[in-house]
């Protein structure tokens, strides 16, 4: 139920589902996901595995940090779902699943929700009205969201040490994540009720399901979900908040102990072609975290390359992380030369050697993922959510990827300067920390 980040790569746009069969739809013959949209809306995929022990629910709402009105709210909601509603609890929760050896979780991606149960088979019709009891209709009395309200202050207390030495990253490159104790707390139970009657509406999910079950009467309890706040009179237009890099120099000054300062050289880019897209995404991958460390000397330096897309942008930085030496105005000049120059290492990437290792763990994902219903389900969600999330399909594009693809993509978007330097100096005193 917490919410989850990723240094490396971060990435959680929702895709638009093309359903292509009408209810009831007859079992793929091919061990496929079988897709329906269901007479209230509601979309489902799911896939009959013959023999798995359990079964696993999931439903994706397109609705997260970056689209919210409220900093924060999304994340309490996707908490209190777990409070349980229509008349369920959490031990009822917790009884369907880990009491019975499943598992129940939440996840508040940038631009969606997800919810997952994983039970035995037998339990799949009780778990579902559970499931579903708690989603549409969730316990949101004040007891609740405090109750709630007070788990999600602690994870933002204990995501601060995570977070703090990448200050940068956060602050300009994820700015979902700004939400704060202030944000949380002024969340009201009312405010919650608006959201969950705006965005959590049948047209706005996406069930996904899998496991050895009889789809018949599962789809026909599907079909009977509404909200149990009310229909929503306006549709919402779910659009993910806009961002840009800022457009200048930016120094700022707070709390960093032990480290001393951070540096980040951030680019954007619009409309950048798969294929380049692919590239700089590889670049990300291969150099997620440099670590450059002298134990002799108590010496510490951390590289990270931090690449993301969201929609139609992408955002490539550099990020420098210096620990042992103070700094000094008089050689910030040569700390960003020197971060310049870090392009130049990208042209030494053995590209056909990295190319195979990717497939290699893509294929090995793929073909782990169907060997258990949870696995399943996980990646089917996962290529719903993530845009970046690379499959068989995405690989037949960059195993075509030439040395002189990567070449080119260095020497045309990362010849420019960039779109913005950012300093951040440790306060010796009275820095704010966020």
């Amino acid at each position: 139920m917490k919410s989850k980040f990723k240094i490396l790569r971060i990435s959680f746009i929702l895709i638009l589902l093309t359903i292509i069969a009408s209810f009831p739809l007859e079992a793929a013959s091919n061990g496929s996901f079988n897709k329906v949209t269901l007479k209230n809306g509601l979309k489902v995929i799911y896939k009959i595995m013959p023999g798995q022990p359990r079964v696993s629910l999931n439903v994706v709402f397109p609705i997260g940090m970056s689209g919210e009105r409220e900093k924060g709210i999304a994340h309490l909601a996707e908490h209190l779902v777990f409070r349980g509603g229509s008349g369920y609890t959490f031990d009822d929760i917790a009884e369907i699943t880990m009491r019975n050896g499943g598992q129940f979780s939440g996840y508040t991606h940038l631009s969606a929700t997800t919810y997952s149960y994983v039970i035995p088979k037998e339990n799949v019709m009780t778990a579902l009205r559970i499931f579903n009891g708690s989603i549409w209709k969730t316990d949101i009395s004040e007891n609740s969201v405090a109750l709630e309200r007070k788990i999600v202050l602690h994870e933002l207390d204990m995501g601060y040490s995570e977070r703090y030495q990448f200050y940068p990253i956060f602050r300009y490159f994820l700015p979902e994540f700004s939400y704060n104790t202030e944000t949380i707390a002024a969340i009201s139970s009312k405010e919650l009720e608006e959201f969950l009657r705006a965005y959590y509406q049948p047209e706005n999910a996406t069930y996904v399901l899998t496991g050895d079950f009889d789809p018949k009467p599962i789809l026909a309890e599907l079909e009977t979900v509404s909200n149990g706040y009310g229909v929503n009179s306006n549709k919402v237009k779910i659009t993910p908040q806009d961002f840009d890099l800022p457009e200048k120099d930016v120094v700022e000054s707070r709390n960093l102990y032990p480290y001393q300062y951070q540096i980040m050289l951030g680019y954007q880019f619009s409309q950048v072609p798969e294929k380049d897209r692919l590239i700089m995404e590889m670049l990300g991958m291969i150099y997620g975290y440099d670590s450059k460390i002298n134990y002799e000397q108590n010496e510490f330096d951390v590289y990270n390359v931090f690449y993301r897309r969201v929609e139609e942008k992408v955002f490539f930085g550099i990020y420098y992380l210096g620990r042992n030496h103070p700094f000094e105005t008089a050689s910030f000049e040569r700390y960003k030369a020197s971060m310049l120059k870090y392009f130049r290492e990208f042209k030494k990437v053995d590209l056909k050697r990295e190319i195979q290792n990717l497939a290699q763990l893509v294929e090995l994902e793929e073909i782990q993922s169907q060997e258990t219903a949870e696995g399943a389900a996980q990646y089917e969600v996962s290529r719903l959510i993530d845009p970046d999330f690379i499959t068989a399909d995405t690989l037949a594009i960059i195993k075509k990827l030439t040395v002189k693809d990567l070449e080119r993509v260095i020497d045309q978007y990362f010849n420019q300067p960039p779109r913005t330097w950012i300093l951040v100096k440790n306060a010796k005193s009275g820095g704010k920390q966020e």
